[in-house]
């Protein structure tokens, strides 16, 4: 994990990302029969779910199985955070190599935001199982 003096806005992708393959890995273990059912469903279903898709069939199978404790009681809120994230960065640009402002390109206009490094921090962290 960066160290906070060392920590890009950029790092987010890839915490979110690793986040995103063992959700996908997860739900082809729970829903296949063997692993070579496991394999299809993550293969040719689940990369086909928008990340909203599968944040709802998170919370369906949490609340099917009554996991109302810590930390699955707010997995997806805090997952949600995490892909919004990580979408304002990716889909976002340095403003004059910036990192820390940027613009995004949103609907014909450009929108600035900054974010700081505490920030960043702070959804690195949501990546990252507790050890």
């Amino acid at each position: 994990m960066p160290e906070a003096q060392d920590a890009q806005p950029e790092d987010v992708t890839y915490y979110a990302t690793d986040c995103e393959a063992l959700l996908d890995y997860a739900f082809s273990v729970y829903l296949g029969r063997n692993d070579a059912c496991s394999l299809i469903i993550e293969e040719r279903l689940l990369h086909r779910l928008s990340i909203p898709e599968k944040i709802g069939l998170l919370k369906d199978l949490l609340e099917r199985h009554e996991m109302t404790w810590a930390p699955y009681d707010t997995l997806s809120q805090e997952l949600t955070k995490l892909f919004g994230y990580r979408n304002n960065i990716s889909h976002s640009s340095p403003f004059r190599g910036d990192r820390f402002h940027r613009v995004l390109r949103r609907r014909g206009t450009n929108d600035m935001f900054d974010t700081t490094r505490d920030e960043v921090v702070e959804f690195v962290d949501r990546g990252v199982p507790p050890a």
